[in-house]
């Protein structure tokens, strides 16, 4: 498999830019960022420990020691400072987004596929469609690099995150009550936590919007029909309360009117 770790620059102002993932400080500002807006650590440091061990794990996957395609999105204000990040790399996944941990590297279920992680915006960058901009950019990797899907895993309470993947077509595949999570308490350790997983066609729309915007067509056109028929339907009866008028019977013309 070819190798391809690179660090995607994204500055919403200019056009996209790549380099190679090699720089220490920007794995360092990317892991405190998902770090604080993602584990929430209830101090500072909480958020230290927890960004050395994303660090650790960021620089693992997203730079040439993994050997898959993988790469490190940022989003860059105009000044040039860090605001947003994600990632995404290709592992040895099954369709619902567990590894070869999980069930075993024999399992016929995997097959390498773009998982898309580590999603997060400052807090003061956010709801200005960064996020969406960011995934876009990631899939639009995973295309390039000749995948038709990306999976993601994100925690099952977390609503404001499902409702953003699921508006950018991700749908749920799966649940996972036995996913794992990082907390801080005497020492990093993982814990027990309940996630969702989400797969994204690249190459097809998700099939409840395809069948909602059939519906809707449907609705409209039928309206549009019975609308024509209604009208046309009363241009007659007009022309015939006319008719009767022009012979003097009103009140047969007023009958034939008086339901419309």
């Amino acid at each position: 498999m070819a190798l391809a770790s690179l660090l995607v620059s994204v500055n919403f102002l200019a056009p996209v830019t790549l380099r190679p993932a090699t720089d220490t400080a920007t794995f360092r500002i990317a892991s405190l960022l998902v770090a604080d807006g993602i584990l929430k650590p209830e101090g500072p440091s909480d958020l230290a420990i927890l960004a050395a061990a994303l660090q650790r794990d960021m620089q693992e996957r997203f730079t040439q020691r993994n050997r898959n395609e993988n790469a490190l999105i940022l989003a860059e204000n105009d000044e040039g400072d860090i605001v947003g990040v994600v990632g995404i790399d290709v592992q040895r996944l099954s369709y619902n987004a567990l590894n070869e941990d999980r069930i075993g590297s024999s399992d016929q279920r995997l097959s390498e596929r773009p998982l898309l992680s580590s999603l997060s915006v400052s807090p003061k960058y956010r709801r200005r469609g960064i996020a969406k901009k960011l995934c876009r950019e990631a899939e639009r990797t995973a295309k390039q690099w000749g995948y038709n899907e990306v999976l993601l895993k994100v925690e099952a309470d977390n609503s404001r995150a499902r409702s953003l993947y699921r508006s950018l077509g991700y749908r749920v595949v799966d649940t996972d009550k036995q996913a794992e999570r990082p907390v801080v308490k005497g020492g990093l350790r993982f814990v027990k936590t309940t996630q969702v997983a989400m797969r994204k066609s690249l190459t097809f729309p998700p099939f409840d919007s395809v069948v909602s915007a059939l519906a809707v067509a449907a609705a409209a056109a039928y309206a549009s029909s019975t609308y024509h028929e209604q009208l046309a339907q009363a241009m007659d009866t007009g022309a015939q309360a006319g008719r009767l008028l022009g012979a003097g019977d009103f009140e047969a013309a007023l009958a034939l009117i008086r339901p419309l």
